[in-house]
C-alpha cells in the first residue's frame, strides 16, 4: 500500500518504495494496479509488547468518504 496525493488533508502522504525498497515518486502508482510503488520496509508492523502492536494499512477511499468518521 502506498500514499497518494489528494486522498486526505495532509501535506506529506506516506512515502512509497520500488520493489527493491528504494524511495519512489508518489506519482508512481500502486504495484497492485500496474504501477511500480509499494509499501517501504520501514512501514512494517512492530510490537510494543505482547498485547499491543502497530501497523499500517492501505485503503481505497472515494472522495465521498474523505473527512467522514
Amino acid at each position: 500500500s502506498c500514499g497518494w496525493k489528494g486522498k486526505g488533508p495532509v501535506n506529506n502522504p506516506v512515502g512509497s518504495c520500488s520493489a527493491d525498497d528504494k524511495p519512489i515518486s508518489i506519482d508512481a502508482g500502486t504495484g497492485c494496479n500496474g504501477g511500480t510503488a509499494y509499501a517501504c520496509s520501514q512501514q512494517q508492523p512492530w510490537a510494543v509488547n505482547d498485547t499491543l502492536s502497530y501497523g499500517f494499512a492501505g485503503a481505497y477511499i472515494t472522495s465521498e468518504l474523505v473527512g467522514k468518521p
